[in-house]
């Protein structure tokens, strides 16, 4: 059985168009729990897949995401991805090669 990753999903997107891609993209793995947080529950599969996706969706200077998880090996949430900080830019550009 693969292992799972609970996830909190924050997010603060100024363009209705990215903000509502990013609600399609979240929406499989979980439930609105705000209108901007989900609850997830990812595999490691999915959890990469995620990533990749909100590195094309989100603009890392105006938009601001933040996902906190958990797992059987991290039992306390930690952030996870975050943007738009300086790391996770360099982050997203080396998901998008």
């Amino acid at each position: 059985r693969a292992k799972r990753i609970f996830c909190l999903v924050a997010y603060d997107i100024s363009l209705a168009k990215r903000r509502n891609k990013l609600v399609k993209l979240l929406e499989p793995y979980g439930s609105r729990i705000n209108r901007s947080v989900y609850e997830c529950m990812f595999t490691d599969a999915q959890f990469r897949h995620i990533q990749k996706q909100m590195a094309m969706i989100v603009s890392a200077g105006t938009d601001q995401v933040a996902v906190y998880g958990k797992d059987e090996i991290m039992p306390c949430a930690v952030a996870m991805f975050l943007f738009p900080s300086e790391k996770n830019l360099r982050m997203m550009r080396r998901l998008r090669r």
